[in-house]
């Protein structure tokens, strides 16, 4: 015969809830304490099933076979509470040699229950009673039940322990302390409320709905930032360790500081555990992102209208099974030492420059910021050794200017200055690309002229000597000046050792030119 009143519905409610939580868990389960707690909450569903079945059943034997049904779950779920504590706070290895108790003991009473008419261990006796249309039943309970009910208690408490332990370690788990061991009272007061002599309700047993709220508790702290991260001992973060350490979630929120780190912060504990990393100092999650997984990356930081350099060390937090759970970041203030290395790397850049300007000064001509002789010369023998080397073409062009004397004894040395600067300019503005010019005397200037053979560099000098005779000079005063040039050309021969030697013979090639009436260009 069946029934179905409000007695039901407890027991309904929380197959309900631990079906839901343990759907909930599952999708979790890869958190640290998911598993165990998947276990915990399909042994409590398992518990709550048999107790609808047995409020809705009105035969002794039909309620005493529901009873049969629940010690699957009953023996299971504290079993499981136990390992979810102890995997949530790492102390799974403590419990290997309990391994054979923890198995023994659920199995054995299960067994008796199974074969309770037999002995009478798990209950002596058991009576129907009618409550406002309701066919409860009591039980005399036999010795096993209550050895059971005491070790129970013993696991339930001793997680209640390990838990206590590994998170009050933890200022971001003590901001739920209440919540977590809240869960286990629910347990245990459900329980008593139906175990002590004189209960109001013999008949109504409340400790599956206890557990299936408590794992709701668990569930919804387990699928949020507080179960991301194993509890962190206080000895890994070291109080007294001068450096800012932040112990972070997944997500990038704090879980865990130092006061070296609440100090960078300039926050309380209470204010800092919890938020993002990026709350408590000027620093992004792309650039938290892009650092390394492991060793240290530099960071520097404006705080409080200053600039200060960090060294951060970067180490990758692990739960119990080895999986990513967080990250613990060290940030190691070396601002004076950055200061000094940036002041330092400011002074070398400095020398660099200077040195690179004192080179260029005493390379180049200071009339006419063209290379000098031995600048230039030093440059002819390098393409010198290119052109026999790869057996191309080079030629030397040397450049005079016609009267030149005449103008320095007519207009003084500062005119022929002017002028030698303006055709410096003109032939700086003519050269081809890869040309290189250089003033070798007082109106003399040597244009060099690579992978060119001597009849390809006649062109160019005659478009040169062309140019230089349309251009008027001026001089300081602002006088023009017409002017004519003589050229010597030579081309490279396998005589020439050296690039001085080659700018003699276009000297010689320069005097012939003149001695043939100035404003042409000589070869030898």
């Amino acid at each position: 015969m069946w029934q179905l009143t409000f007695w039901s519905l407890p027991s309904i409610a929380a197959t309900l809830i631990s079906a839901a939580v343990a759907l909930r868990v599952w999708h979790a389960r890869d958190r640290p304490g998911g598993p165990a707690l998947l276990v915990l909450m399909v042994a409590a569903t398992w518990w709550s099933l048999g107790q609808v079945a047995s409020t809705l059943v009105t035969t002794v034997d039909a309620k005493l076979w529901a009873a049969r049904f629940q010690y699957l779950g009953i023996t299971a779920t504290p079993v499981a509470w136990l390992l979810f504590a102890a995997t949530y706070t790492g102390r799974l290895r403590r419990l290997v040699r309990a391994w054979p108790l923890l198995a023994l003991v659920p199995v054995t009473v299960t067994a008796l229950a199974f074969t309770n008419d037999l002995h009478g261990w798990i209950w002596r006796e058991a009576t129907l009673s009618v409550h406002a249309g309701y066919v409860g039943w009591e039980l005399a309970y036999g010795p096993a039940f209550r050895l059971h009910t005491l070790w129970a208690y013993a696991l339930v408490g001793a997680g209640v322990l390990v838990m206590l332990d590994g998170l009050i370690r933890s200022p971001w788990h003590r901001r739920r302390l209440g919540a977590l061991l809240g869960a286990p009272l629910l347990v245990l007061a459900a329980n008593f409320f139906y175990l002590v002599p004189g209960s109001p309700l013999p008949w109504l047993d409340l400790t599956p709905l206890g557990f299936a709220l408590a794992g709701g508790l668990f569930s919804t702290v387990l699928t949020r930032e507080l179960f991301d991260l194993v509890p962190v001992s206080r000895e890994l973060v070291m109080r007294d360790l001068p450096d800012a350490v932040f112990v972070l979630a997944r997500s990038g929120r704090v879980v865990d500081l130092n006061p070296a780190a609440l100090a960078l912060a300039g926050r309380a504990e209470a204010d800092a555990v919890g938020r993002p990393l990026w709350d408590l100092l000027p620093v992004t999650r792309e650039q938290l992102d892009a650092a390394p997984a492991e060793g240290t990356f530099e960071l520097t930081l404006e705080l409080g209208g200053a600039t200060r350099a960090f060294r951060v060390g970067r180490t990758e937090v692990r739960d119990p099974r080895g999986e990513r759970a967080g990250r613990a970041l060290v940030f190691h203030d070396h601002t004076d030492r950055w200061h000094a290395e940036r002041e330092l790397r400011d002074t070398a850049e400095a020398l660099e420059r200077a040195h690179r300007e004192l080179e260029r000064l005493t390379t180049l001509d200071g009339l006419t910021r063209l290379p000098h002789r031995r600048a230039f010369l030093r440059t002819a023998d390098e393409e010198m050794g290119r052109a026999r080397r790869y057996d191309r073409g080079l030629s030397l062009l040397l450049v005079s200017l016609d009267r030149l004397g005449a103008v320095d004894a007519t207009f003084g040395a500062d005119a022929a200055d002017e002028i030698v600067r303006g055709l410096a300019t003109l032939l700086e503005t003519n050269r081809r690309d890869g040309d290189h010019l250089g003033r070798v005397s007082g109106g003399e200037f040597a244009l060099l002229l690579p992978e060119t053979d001597l009849r390809r560099a006649g062109l160019v000098a005659d478009r040169l000597r062309r140019v230089i005779a349309r251009t008027r000079f001026r001089n300081g005063a602002g006088e023009a000046h017409a002017l004519t040039t003589s050229m010597g050309l030579v081309g490279l021969r396998t005589e020439d050792r050296t690039a001085d030697e080659l700018l003699q013979r276009a000297r010689q090639a320069l005097a012939a030119a003149r001695a043939a009436g100035e404003d042409r260009v000589g070869y030898a």
